[in-house]
């Protein structure tokens, strides 16, 4: 008998890692080529992960709630000689451009240009852990994401380190102003009616919308004031004193 690491394969473009929802398997169970054997949610949806190989469960790495990185081992299989793992599919490399043919890369606004005087961000690893967004945002701040310290869950590089990193550049001729975290611990939250409640974690897509909505509670105005003012009598006062503000060399 032999052990076989099952590792979390990628889930899609961009998705660099992902929350585990469900185990569909436990250990002591034996599993089959492509039999499902973890539920995975990610900000964009939530998947059913095969496994590549036939075994019996000898260990689970992660708890539900976790979020694992890609290429992280998930789960230990026991395997036996004759287990047949699915064949994976070959890897097509993509046509090499002709040596002559002159190189782009994107610049700091994420438009090409000629290599010669555009600026190229490094690639970042698929072991960040970031989302798409986040790791748009590196890019086009022309920051290094694979020297960046995670300040979020698991590590996670976020966008206040991206920021952080840029030095409070501005965002599109408008810098993002984040309100200042606060080291109070917020009091436990009392119910009269705990008997009849029900609590149920928000995970995966349902986590990220009330994060999202949360941010835009504390950084977008409520409601916006207008008010009308007269200034008739204001720009008459003022072509009455253009004159000698003229020759005041106003």
């Amino acid at each position: 008998m032999a052990t076989l690491d099952i590792k979390l394969p990628e889930i899609g473009e961009g998705v660099t890692e992902g929350e585990l929802v469900n185990w569909l398997v436990k250990v002591g169970d034996t599993v089959k080529v492509d039999q499902p054997i973890v539920e995975i949610m990610t900000d964009k949806a939530t998947v059913e992960i095969p496994s590549h190989t036939a075994g019996t469960v000898k260990d689970l790495k992660f708890n539900p709630g976790d979020m694992m990185a890609v290429d992280s081992v998930i789960m230990v299989l026991e395997t036996s000689g004759a287990a047949q793992a699915a064949p994976k599919p070959e890897k097509k490399e993509a046509p090499k451009a002709a040596a002559a043919s002159p190189q782009k890369a994107p610049t700091s606004n994420g438009h090409v240009g000629a290599t010669g005087g555009a600026i190229q961000p490094p690639v970042a690893s698929s072991h960040v852990l970031a989302t798409p967004s986040t790791r748009r945002l590196a890019r086009e701040s022309s920051v290094d994401i694979n020297a960046l310290s995670g300040t979020g869950l698991a590590g996670r590089v976020t966008r206040d380190d991206v920021l952080n990193a840029r030095g409070g550049g501005s965002n599109g001729g408008m810098e993002m102003v984040r309100p200042a975290a606060t080291q109070t611990p917020r009091p436990a939250f009392k119910s009269n009616q705990a008997a009849l409640e029900e609590r149920v974690p928000m995970r995966g897509i349902r986590k990220k919308i009330a994060e999202n909505m949360q941010l835009y509670k504390q950084i977008i105005p409520h409601f916006s004031l207008m008010d009308e003012v007269d200034v008739t009598s204001l720009v008459k006062m003022r072509e009455s004193l253009k004159a000698d503000a003229e020759k005041m060399g106003i």
